[in-house]
């Protein structure tokens, strides 16, 4: 993370889209070393475009809320929606009027706690209404309540509406077929960081102490661990890229149940991308590769620049 002028902490998160000029992240500002408390952070959206102007890159920074913004995803179309903590649902669409950002208020009872999109009419958003787990799906243009786990959720993903893995705290692990969710048994009893689903025989999920379980429709196991927390993990042509944050960026070591180093010097959080372009998350820049060996850095302490020297919207000065 990185500093304002008064010593506040700036820090990136929740990635998504598939390559520069159709990705964004979330950067956030809090009063260092605190517990985040939404009435005393702000959110802000960050999208880096493709093309140079004169040697520098623009990366368009909007949304500019008080509150915490809990998820973040991009649909093919470009279409960006938000969730936070407060029970809110923000839409930008790529036709929109000088793209700005459509707010929906679920309700103060309500708490959103992410968002997960497969394709354009498939998206999934988790949380709690009232203290109980709750989740909705996008259909026709709006999201709806659906059946949810009875868990609190840190991630989902899936393949398509039939093949949805939702993963918690103490190894809660669940696939949804479209009708129910089934209950998925792993060795681990610590909170799951990522899901990545290939598709239905290819699965694989972090936890915060280091494991890597790989699954598929006919089971699970633990395939490989480190001793530092794992909080991402993405495959990109044909191999397997893990997020050690400050422990730099790794991938498994072929078929075997090793991880070799890639990077460790880029601590990553996490990914996105498409075939071309792996884009991988720090909580100071965007590194992008199109090899796996060389990465551009990109929007470095971006937040940093626009608003380091601006009060906080918390902040009555």
């Amino acid at each position: 993370m990185h500093y304002d002028a008064k010593g506040n902490e700036l820090r990136f998160d929740h990635l998504t889209g598939h390559a520069l000029g159709r990705c964004a992240f979330m950067g956030y500002r809090a009063p260092a070393q605190t517990v985040p408390r939404p009435a005393f952070m702000e959110s802000w959206s960050l999208q880096p475009s493709a093309e140079l102007d004169d040697g520098a890159r623009e990366i368009r920074v909007d949304l500019g809320l008080r509150g915490f913004v809990t998820g973040l995803w991009m649909a093919p179309s470009g279409t960006l929606y938000a969730v936070d903590f407060d029970g809110r649902l923000y839409v930008q669409r790529p036709d929109g009027a000088a793209r700005s950002w459509e707010t929906q208020d679920w309700g103060r009872l309500v708490e959103l706690h992410g968002i997960a999109g497969l394709a354009e009419d498939c998206a999934f958003v988790w949380g709690r209404d009232a203290n109980q787990p709750r989740m909705w799906e996008l259909f026709e243009g709006r999201f709806v309540n659906m059946t949810a786990p009875p868990s609190r959720l840190t991630c989902v993903a899936g393949a398509h509406a039939q093949c949805v893995y939702a993963a918690g705290p103490a190894g809660y692990l669940a696939r949804w077929d479209g009708a129910e969710w089934h209950r998925i048994a792993i060795r681990s009893m610590r909170p799951a960081t990522a899901l990545h689903v290939v598709d239905e025989d290819e699965i694989w999920l972090t936890t915060d102490m280091g494991k890597l379980f790989e699954g598929s429709r006919h089971g699970w196991g633990l395939r490989a661990e480190m001793e530092v927390p794992l909080c991402g993990v993405r495959r990109w042509r044909g191999e397997l890229f893990v997020a050690a944050k400050d422990h730099g960026l790794w991938k498994l070591d072929g078929r075997s149940s090793r991880f070799a180093p890639v990077d460790l010097m880029l601590p990553a959080i996490g990914f996105a991308g498409d075939e071309d372009t792996l884009l991988v998350l720090t909580e100071d820049y965007l590194a992008v590769t199109h090899d796996g060996v060389e990465f551009e850095v990109v929007a470095r302490e971006a937040l940093a620049q626009l608003r380091g020297y601006e009060p906080p919207l918390w902040s009555d000065e």
